[in-house]
């Protein structure tokens, strides 16, 4: 049985190819049929199975619905990631509900639990090192299923892309010279650090504040530094450096962001100057530039 996360690829590719041959309400079924074999394959494989298939369904049609259209910026990509997050954070959040707890204390319960059976097994060493990472992991749990969204959002992307070669349709994914994110993701980060700086003096949910604030803050700050990055690439690009300089500096410009929000800071100041003049259209305003 398939993992819903990498039975993305295959249903983008299937909503596509419906898409293409039969025109645009072909979509909505083919999308049908994905989901009703979410839940026939829930109903051999366990009832559980059955949210978590859904969401994969809703995350390829949904990346396929905001990749349709062409010289656009990454902003339909990002909500369809963040909705895709949110509503698996809604599923196992009603299952713990259910178990008479919730997913913040799950989680936390798990993590303790986790430590606790280690015991000493392990040296005080190694034992201070697991619970450092198991505080990061209690204090960026969301960053998980972001992850894991991203992750289907990627998968989808490959599928959209092998059935456009299929099908002999341009491609509507951009490259990553071409990515320009929304302006509203710098107002995030900004949100973000505000309240991961500010959220402990708050006298309501301090923690829940602080806990949302680092998330949108990290969440963010990997956006835009994907846009530093891609900036970076640009300018190498124009420069005339081989593809092995590019990978090269890759590399340098992740440690550069791990170190010194480098590639992040470039990419929340492009976000207003527009280093690569895409503007508001990305890859068919460039196109047109070139013409």
């Amino acid at each position: 049985m398939l993992s819903p996360v990498v039975s993305c690829a295959l249903i983008a590719y299937g909503v596509t190819v419906a898409s293409a041959r039969d025109g645009q309400g072909a979509r909505l079924s083919a999308f049908a049929v994905a989901a009703v074999s979410a839940v026939l394959a829930g109903l051999v494989v366990g009832v559980g199975y059955v949210p978590s298939a859904l969401v994969a369904c809703c995350i390829s049609l949904g990346y396929v619905v905001a990749t349709s259209g062409r010289g656009r910026s990454l902003g339909p990509e990002c909500l369809v990631m963040a909705g895709g997050s949110l509503a698996a954070i809604g599923v196992d959040s009603m299952a713990a509900l259910q178990s008479g707890t919730t997913l913040p204390a799950y989680l936390e319960h798990l993590a303790d639990g986790y430590l606790g059976m280690l015991g000493g097994s392990v040296e005080m060493s190694r034992r201070m090192e697991l619970a450092s990472a198991l505080q990061l992991y209690k204090a960026f749990w969301p960053m998980a299923y972001l992850l894991q969204s991203a992750l289907s959002a990627l998968l989808a992307r490959l599928g959209t892309r092998a059935a456009q070669k299929a099908c002999g349709l341009p491609r509507t994914s951009l490259r990553l010279t071409e990515m320009r994110l929304p302006l509203w993701m710098g107002l995030a980060f900004v949100l973000g650090a505000v309240a991961t700086v500010l959220g402990v003096q708050s006298p309501y949910q301090p923690d829940l504040i602080q806990l949302v604030g680092r998330n949108v803050f990290t969440a963010a700050r990997a956006a835009l530094a994907v846009q530093g990055i891609a900036v970076q690439m640009w300018a190498i690009g124009r420069a005339g450096n081989s593809r092995l300089t590019s990978f090269l500096w890759v590399i340098v410009a992740v440690w550069l962001e791990t170190a010194f929000f480098v590639s992040s800071a470039l990419g929340l100041v492009d976000l207003v100057a527009d280093f690569r003049g895409l503007g508001g259209g990305g890859a068919e305003h460039e196109s047109k530039k070139s013409a």
